[in-house]
């Protein structure tokens, strides 16, 4: 397990903003640029609160030489609901699906500036529980699930999204020689 404190290991939190990105069609027209992660759910707008589908974060993130040279170099997304597909330096690094959601990037990453994507897959609820807000014709969605009613729908709506915090962990590198009988 990677996230063993080990001596000389390093967290380097990405404290810088995000480009946040919806379908066209489901959430906002247009990019957002936030400076902290947080649920969908806790957006004010209904396009993001409500939201359900796949949604695209980018940033970038520093690293030098030291940090680099020596160690291997994790990214520890923290927490987020449901499934992220990661991709640093345009290298597909796959899917995280479960925690801890972290990826080994050491043959991807270079000194200096080293842009990360993290693509975020929800679940349905939050969309069935905005469209339950919404007259028939307006719905986004057309089902046969009435689950969720315009009442207190609002305590239902579940957590989604890249939630963080977001970490870069450089361990060093341990070479181990054994000297045989």
């Amino acid at each position: 397990f990677p996230f063993r404190l080990t001596e000389g290991q390093k967290t380097i939190p990405i404290q810088n903003s995000w480009d946040l990105s919806f379908a066209e069609k489901w959430g906002p027209s247009k990019a957002i640029n936030i400076k902290e992660l947080k649920s969908w759910t806790d957006f004010e707008e209904e396009s993001i609160r409500y939201y359900s589908g796949a949604a695209s974060y980018s940033t970038t993130f520093n690293l030098d030489k030291k940090q680099i040279d020596g160690h291997t170099v994790y990214i520890d997304l923290g927490n987020l609901f449901e499934i992220a597909k990661i991709r640093v330096n345009g290298v597909d690094l796959g899917t995280a699906w479960y925690p801890p959601y972290f990826k080994n990037i050491s043959d991807c990453i270079k000194p200096g500036d080293n842009k990360l994507e993290i693509e975020v897959v929800n679940l349905w609820p939050n969309r069935l529980i905005g469209d339950s807000k919404l007259p028939k014709d307006k719905r986004y969605t057309q089902t046969n699930v009435e689950k969720y009613e315009a009442g207190d729908s609002e305590k239902l709506l579940r957590k989604s999204g890249l939630i963080g915090p977001v970490n870069i962990i450089c361990k060093p590198t341990v070479i181990r020689l054994f000297e045989g009988n």
